[in-house]
């Protein structure tokens, strides 16, 4: 049609995203595709990777912080900026990890589920 774009809604040869699944294609409920488990054990490795990472960091700076003198650069504030910078970090691993762990744990063990 006159006036019409392709990206519009409605057009049949709309780009503006995947089409929305059928009755039928709907997932049965606990079932999980390979990828979905790869993903989930890549999530887990990259929390044990980073957590003692960011607080090796953490400590790192905080000792550098109370080290370095006023007039010398870095600043003691910088460091000590970066130091709680990473130790925020790791808490924030450390909760994503808890939540995989939880998340795995009710998914193994139909005692544990909400439902």
């Amino acid at each position: 049609m006159k006036g019409e774009h392709p990206g519009r809604r409605g057009h049949p040869h709309s780009d503006s995203g995947p089409p929305s699944p059928g009755p039928r294609e709907h997932r049965r409920v606990g079932a999980s595709a390979p990828h979905t488990h790869r993903a989930h054990r890549l999530r887990h490795l990259l929390t044990y990777l980073y957590t003692p990472l960011f607080l090796a960091l953490a400590v790192l700076f905080g000792v550098w912080a109370t080290r370095s003198h006023n007039g010398e650069p870095p600043s003691p504030w910088a460091l000590a900026g970066l130091a709680v910078l990473f130790a925020i970090l790791a808490l924030l691993a450390l909760a994503v990890h808890s939540a995989l762990h939880h998340r795995h744990r009710d998914h193994d063990d139909p005692r544990h589920s909400r439902h």
